[in-house]
């Protein structure tokens, strides 16, 4: 795994719409990817990917869902 990714900050928030991952790294471009769906049935998810990120990191939010997986995807 690259060095850059591994530095990586993760965030998690729990909302009454679902859960977000924020990712704030130190490499100019990436985003966050998040897989959602309910965890026991993880093959039943869907992907959101997190906009490019800005000043404040990337952020993928699983709307009516839980976060199974994520991860950040560069450039």
């Amino acid at each position: 795994m690259d060095a850059l990714v591994l530095a990586c900050t993760f965030t998690f928030a729990t909302t009454a719409h679902g859960q977000s991952v924020t990712a704030v790294c130190p490499m100019p471009v990436y985003r966050v990817i998040a897989q959602c769906g309910d965890p026991g049935k993880p093959q039943g998810g869907w992907t959101v990917r997190g906009p490019l990120a800005g000043a404040n990191g990337s952020t993928a939010t699983c709307r009516g869902s839980r976060i199974i997986d994520y991860r950040v995807e560069t450039a």
